[in-house]
């Protein structure tokens, strides 16, 4: 064969039906496996599919930071519900009482520091008024309970400054006022001084009304208010218990040291017995918990 004819054969090749120089299998042409696979016989065995990261959003790491602390609000651990509870409803039972007759929170504040106001109720009191009393000392009692719940929280590290917490010193501070109430009832009986009884318990219930109006705000701050005056309010509210109870005692030894029927022995065994011996006992309580 010449090179001539070797040409011609090879176009005639070329322009026939086209044929396979190598098997060629395609991925479907072949059904039974689940392979990728070309003309080459090369096999790949697809991989676990790969996990794509979700996209990370542009406002990531760029909030808005406050301006000074005093923005910032302060946080409480755990839930705060039954705070809010508690002053409102103190806040309900104050607003009852405002609207009754003379006596009323306001005008306890002020009995609580003017003489006069507190002989005025005295004198035109009348009994029909006790229960709208009792109200305002309830009041006045859960607010003071709350601050001291908070106060245990804060400084001394309560473990159970919640609910359960304002529970169990509400009931503390409610049981100690009963007893001390039974036991200036049993001292005026035994004394022979109801008329001065009858005026100190006007007194206290002057005294504990307007501290339970004047730690209610303190409270409120410290719980939901920023969180730059927390502190402070706290400090407010431990000023307001020192100053009522400084007034307490200027009220007692004022009273006592008037009435002719009480000697000055009387007087310094009464202070020492049921004014600073229970202070600093409850001081002792308080920083041995």
């Amino acid at each position: 064969m010449t090179a001539e004819n070797s040409h011609d054969r090879q176009r005639q090749l070329v322009g026939a039906a086209p044929h396979y120089i190598c098997h060629m299998n395609d991925s479907l042409a072949q059904q039974s496996h689940l392979t990728w696979q070309d003309t080459a016989f090369f096999v790949e065995t697809p991989g676990p599919p790969t996990m794509v990261d979700a996209p990370v959003s542009i406002f990531e790491g760029h909030l808005l930071t406050p301006l000074s602390k005093g923005m910032e609000v302060h946080s409480s651990h755990g839930s705060m519900a039954w705070a809010f509870m508690v002053m409102t409803a103190c806040l309900f039972l104050y607003a009852v009482t405002q609207r009754g007759g003379e006596v009323r929170p306001s005008v306890m504040l002020r009995a609580a520091f003017d003489r006069a106001t507190a002989n005025h109720l005295l004198r035109y009191g009348s009994e029909s008024e006790r229960v709208l009393t009792l109200l305002m000392l309830l009041a006045s009692l859960l607010s003071i309970g709350l601050f001291v719940t908070t106060l245990a929280g804060r400084f001394t590290g309560f473990a159970t400054a919640g609910l359960s917490g304002f529970l169990t010193v509400t009931s503390v501070l409610a049981g100690l006022g009963l007893a001390v109430h039974i036991g200036y009832v049993l001292m005026g009986n035994i004394f022979g001084i109801p008329h001065l009884l009858r005026v100190y318990e006007l007194d206290r219930t002057a005294i504990t009304v307007g501290m339970g109006l004047l730690l209610l705000p303190c409270s409120a701050i410290h719980h939901f208010g920023p969180g730059s005056l927390s502190q402070a309010a706290l400090v407010l509210g431990i000023t307001v218990l020192i100053l009522f109870y400084i007034k307490d005692l200027q009220r007692t030894l004022m009273l006592l040291w008037n009435d002719t029927a009480v000697s000055a022995a009387h007087i310094f065994y009464y202070f020492c017995a049921l004014k600073i011996l229970p202070l600093f006992a409850a001081i002792r309580i308080v920083t041995a918990w």
